[in-house]
């Protein structure tokens, strides 16, 4: 904890009391990819299997939605397999 830091609190919670104390919103960078690219990545996972193999993997995903290769895994928050999974699990 710096000196700086306190100091904005102490001045924060001098003009605004408890209200001071709550973080101002941070700017959040636009996502890269459309709800409908998502969307198609999600029904071609659940609903389609890849040329030559059993599942999908994150580089399958990628060349096949033409996204870079850690686009797929951001989407929800693991490999493909595992999305298939919770998915089914719903």
């Amino acid at each position: 904890m710096t000196v700086d830091a306190v100091r904005k609190w102490r001045r924060r919670s001098i003009a605004d009391r408890l209200d001071g104390f709550v973080d101002e919103p941070r700017p959040v960078r636009p996502p890269t990819i459309g709800v409908d690219q998502v969307e198609a990545v999600v029904v071609t996972i659940l609903e389609e299997l890849p040329k030559n193999a059993s599942h999908w993997s994150r580089k399958s995903v990628a060349d096949h939605s033409r996204l870079s290769k850690s686009t797929p895994a951001r989407g929800c928050g693991g490999p493909p397999r595992e999305c298939q999974r919770a998915e089914a699990a719903c």
